[in-house]
């Protein structure tokens, strides 16, 4: 038997779950882009006074964010992990952050349903990103 009659070993490619790219860019979109977006324009329209050390500590998690969406869409394992770790730090601290707001005097009210959004976004990208049928489709 010579070498070219035996079968090469192919890696099966599991079919994408349908909701997979819906999470993927609506991270993508609300906790990358439109962050980094608004982030620029805080900085560029010089309203960013007094919160430039929250801002820039902000701008690596959204970027990365971004980065990580990229790198999950193309199938890496890697940035399917980065993405979902990134995501819920962004809303965890959106939360944490609303709590603080809705403590002192500039209180808006509605800043209840944004600490919940804090603890419901990253609970279910975890969730998601770690079912089995997700797992199957990154190398």
């Amino acid at each position: 038997m010579n070498e070219s009659s035996i079968p090469s070993v192919r890696k099966y490619k599991y079919e994408k779950p349908k909701w997979l790219n819906v999470f993927i860019i609506y991270g993508l979109i609300f906790a990358g882009i439109v962050p980094v977006m608004f982030l620029l324009y805080l900085f560029i329209s010089g309203n960013a006074a007094g919160m430039e050390i929250n801002l820039l500590l902000a701008l690596p998690i959204n970027l990365g964010v971004i980065i990580s969406a990229v790198g999950a869409w193309k199938g890496k394992n890697i940035a399917r992990i980065f993405f979902f770790i990134l995501i819920s730090i962004n809303y965890i601290l959106i939360g944490i952050n609303n709590l603080m707001l809705m403590n002192s005097d500039i209180a808006t009210g509605n800043e209840i349903s944004r600490i919940g959004r804090g603890i419901i976004y990253p609970a279910l990208y975890i969730w998601y990103f770690n079912r089995v049928s997700v797992k199957e489709c990154f190398s």
